[in-house]
């Protein structure tokens, strides 16, 4: 690619070299969660650039900043209009799928607490909880009573065997 003198992003000459390279792992930033209209994530690795070390940096500058305009891009297709509406329904699309999922799985986590019994309300999980703490009280204690009544019983055992043996 080329810069063209009013600042867009031509096709370059296969014959020119490039003063500047700018390699983008679009793969990593697309996992990374970036999407058009954001700016790049402030992470090493996901912009190199290589050749002119002031427009390297020049370049390396912007490109932390660049926001790509959708509907800039879209409108040179399809009109600016329907750039607009396409974005904007784009938009909407994406605030829907995420309330989609948001709803979702808070209905099954209600529908997995309430109605099935699968999983246990909040407040039925801390008495749950604290119920479980009392029982393993209780249980220590009981099993420091029968330590010491096991104690107690050999002793009387070696106390009678020692009777029986006289």
């Amino acid at each position: 690619m080329t810069i063209e003198h009013d600042g867009r992003l031509c096709p370059a000459d296969p014959a020119v070299m490039p003063d500047v390279t700018l390699t983008i792992d679009t793969a990593r930033l697309w996992r990374e969660g970036w999407r058009p209209g954001r700016p790049f994530p402030e992470r090493a690795g996901l912009v190199h650039v290589s050749g002119d070390a002031a427009m390297a940096q020049t370049l390396s500058t912007l490109a932390k900043s660049w926001r790509p305009d959708i509907e800039d891009l879209l409108s040179q297709y399809v009109g600016d209009v329907a750039a607009v509406q396409l974005v904007s329904g784009a938009k909407r699309l994406t605030s829907l799928a995420v309330q989609f999922v948001t709803r979702t799985s808070e209905n099954v986590a209600e529908y997995a607490a309430h109605e099935t019994k699968l999983l246990l309300p909040d407040a039925a999980l801390r008495e749950h909880a604290n119920d479980l703490a009392m029982l393993n009280k209780s249980l220590d204690a009981l099993q420091g009573s029968v330590q010491s009544l096991q104690a107690r019983l050999d002793q009387l055992v070696g106390q009678v065997r020692s009777g029986e043996r006289s």
